[in-house]
């Protein structure tokens, strides 16, 4: 059995497996790479706790029939990668010979300039075959059966998953802080002591699941490739996507937040800043400290790190907010606030001695919740101008 790939097919092809792989979950030990045939060819399948993605290598030759098998991805990564940032030859092909227990990896080292023929030559590597799986060989040629394919809207999956994986933990923190949750109307993620929600409109598709921060990434990526991307609901809590040749399965989970009352929260305080100059100004605020003072003054909101202070001009009030002073950490506040408009309306909801304020923009397209101490403070004084 004989594969020959073009390095670049192969090195592109691990794009999507790297961002698979990408999991501190997943030891390096545990990341194979299956080498599965085709009527067409040769396609590359992984299988993760999360994603089992299988990627078509378009332009693999083989020699000879061969059956599924498996080496370890980051072993094979290191190898195409010795073969980067060279300065007087380029690899141009791969190819894998199975012998035995083991896989003959030999990579073709070219000329840039043809004049230097002697450069030609080809680097020799071996590697193990990992011992086969059943379960896992049974997993990673798993088919979509009986499922009814709907186009998703990539614009719209591309900025989603890109606003919402900033706002999301490593799924190894565990809990909801890594987790994307997909309802009817919104989208929600749940990081350290707040809340986002982004409008949902990524179809029927996307209701009801939640999903790993490693799916959400994996998702980003399937956005960015040319072509049509489909998906459907699949058996066994799975969301099956293709997109120009690419599958996968993506592992669903049940949605665990109730978000409703966040929904519904009081509007009778509250107040309205220009983000960009708002955001400016607790950028520099936070190299001074992590937690500053917002205290919302006659007209103006007065930001206070150690010995900062800087007014922001409010360009709206309403209700009695007037010298309430916020302690809030500048990391938490700079995460929910998102960059789509440059009107900003802030409200406060008073719960117990602290409050829980709501932030959103003039397009309705997010909102984000915080909770923050504070207390009614003195008039500024002289003193503090």
């Amino acid at each position: 059995m004989t594969i020959e790939i073009s390095f670049k097919e192969l090195n592109e092809a691990f794009g999507y497996l790297n961002t698979v792989f990408n999991d501190k979950k997943i030891k390096d030990t545990a990341k194979d790479v299956y080498f599965i045939p085709t009527e067409d060819g040769v396609k590359l399948g992984v299988v993760t706790p999360e994603i089992i993605t299988r990627v078509p290598l378009a332009d693999a030759e083989v020699t000879k029939e061969f059956d599924t098998f498996a080496i370890n991805a980051p072993a094979l990564w290191g190898i195409l990668n010795t073969y980067k940032g060279l300065s007087k030859t380029e690899a141009t092909s791969v190819i894998l010979d199975m012998r035995g227990n083991r896989v003959a990896i030999d990579v073709l080292e070219e000329p840039i300039d043809p004049e230097d023929v002697h450069l030609q030559q080809v680097g020799h590597f071996f590697l193990n075959k990992t011992p086969e799986r059943s379960k896992t060989l049974e997993q990673v040629l798993k088919e979509a059966e009986d499922v009814e394919l709907s186009l998703v809207d990539t614009d719209s999956l591309s900025l989603t998953t890109d606003t919402m994986m900033g706002q999301m933990a490593d799924s190894s923190v565990g809990g909801l802080m890594g987790v994307m949750q997909c309802f009817e109307e919104h989208i929600a993620v749940q990081p350290p002591n707040s809340v986002t929600l982004m409008k949902n409109t990524l179809g029927e598709v996307f209701t009801d699941i939640s999903l790993d921060i490693t799916s959400v990434r994996y998702l980003k990526y399937l956005s960015s490739i040319e072509g049509d991307l489909q998906a459907a609901k699949a058996v066994e809590g799975s969301l099956y996507c293709t997109q120009g040749g690419v599958e996968a399965f993506i592992r669903t989970k049940s949605v665990r937040m109730d978000y409703q009352k966040l929904i519904n929260h009081s509007k009778d305080n509250g107040f309205v800043v220009n983000r960009g100059y708002f955001m400016d100004v607790i950028r520099r605020a936070s190299s001074i400290q992590e937690t500053f003072d917002l205290t919302i003054r006659d007209g103006v909101l007065e930001i206070r790190a150690g010995e900062f202070n800087q007014g922001v001009y409010l360009e709206n009030t309403k209700g009695d907010l007037l010298n309430v002073c916020l302690k809030l950490p500048a990391n938490v506040l700079m995460g929910v606030i998102l960059p789509f408009d440059d009107t900003l309306f802030v409200y406060a909801e008073k719960v117990g001695r602290s409050y829980s304020l709501f932030f959103q923009d003039s397009t309705g397209a997010w909102f984000s919740n915080i909770k923050a101490r504070g207390e009614v403070v003195a008039e500024r004084g002289e003193e503090d101008v």
